[in-house]
């Protein structure tokens, strides 16, 4: 029988791994797809002339499934990743004000890099000091994303918003190893309307109109009925390995991936608020995953278990630690605010 550990080890030998997860809506059939400025919807028409809708793109993915390892409760990372370094910024009263987990942009936040170390020196020039020493050579730099802020090398970043993080060939670049996107097939619109009562005055008065809030008015929406509703994950293991930080590290890196998919099928499936999603089963009562691992030099795939969150947390743990001990990991950082001013 093969242990949770060694099937972490076996996945290192492939380039990627490639995940299919069947959704259906929780409720209702009909569901609320995100709606962008000037676009509204993203919808389009495939070659068969099926219309299809975007139902959360590999940005918002990335989002979620980063809040998959804070725990807010007590504003902290999960158990497992609680050694791990990344960068804190705290307020004047020394209250959590955000941290590189929760940043969109990750290090490359102006609420990190323009606040400060106890000798008052900004994160900007620390670390940009430390970023054009790299010269821009990527296995430097991905170095360095790990002492201070290994997240970074999972998702990725761009640092673009300071000239303090100029590197040879332009702001210093990680590509994202994990990513994911999700959208629901063959869908039909669903048109409905709402109204706004108001119990103390229903007619509009002069000076007073819907736009202030005051009057009874109705409005209309759309919600869409999809056939299916598919999300798909990648994590590009060639990527990882390219940064040449160890085998230790590319063990963590593929545990920490899969259990933040696995935290997001248990916990994040509520996109939005007409949108409560939860795993599709199949007819042995299964949750439709599909996990495909591509074989090197091969165009056949074949399908392999993988451990469950319990199992990954503990493996998670154990690399954390042992890449903390061989300052693969360095110490986690503290800076004060120097933005916000916030007490």
């Amino acid at each position: 029988m093969t242990t949770n550990k060694t099937k972490i080890n076996e996945l290192r030998d492939f380039n990627a791994i490639a995940f299919h997860l069947g959704l259906e809506s929780y409720g209702p059939k009909a569901i609320q797809l995100p709606t962008y400025q000037d676009i509204g919807n993203a919808i389009f028409t495939r070659p068969d002339n099926t219309q299809n809708g975007i139902l959360d793109t590999h940005g918002s993915i990335a989002n979620r499934l980063e809040t998959m390892t804070w725990d807010d409760t007590i504003d902290k990372p999960i158990a497992c990743l609680q050694k791990m370094p990344f960068v804190t910024v705290n307020t004047k009263s020394n209250k959590l004000l955000t941290t590189s987990l929760h940043e969109p942009h990750r290090l490359n936040s102006p609420y990190i890099f323009k606040s400060e170390f106890p000798d008052h020196e900004t994160f900007e020039k620390t670390f940009g000091k430390r970023l054009k020493a790299t010269d821009g050579d990527r296995v430097k730099m991905a170095k360095l994303f790990a002492e201070v802020d290994p997240m970074s090398l999972i998702h990725g970043t761009f640092m673009s918003y300071s000239k303090e993080f100029e590197v040879r060939g332009g702001g210093a670049k990680i590509t994202a190893a994990l990513s994911g996107f999700a959208e629901a097939t063959n869908i039909q619109a669903v048109e409905y309307g709402t109204q706004k009562s108001d119990r103390i005055n229903a007619k509009q008065e002069e000076k007073k109109t819907s736009k202030e809030g005051f009057g009874t008015f109705q409005t209309s929406a759309t919600l869409w009925s999809p056939e299916s509703i598919d999300a798909y994950f990648h994590l590009d293991i060639d990527l990882l390995r390219s940064y040449q930080l160890g085998e230790n590290f590319v063990g963590w890196a593929i545990a920490i991936s899969l259990l933040k998919i696995l935290r997001f099928i248990d916990r994040g499936l509520r996109l939005r608020s007409h949108c409560i999603l939860q795993p599709k089963l199949t007819e042995s009562g299964e949750i439709d995953l599909a996990f495909r691992l591509p074989l090197k030099a091969r165009g056949n795939y074949f399908e392999l278990g993988f451990p469950d969150e319990k199992a990954l947390a503990t493996i998670v743990t154990d690399l954390t630690e042992r890449l903390v001990e061989s300052t693969t990991f360095g110490e986690a950082i503290v800076l004060a605010d120097a933005v916000t001013n916030k007490k």
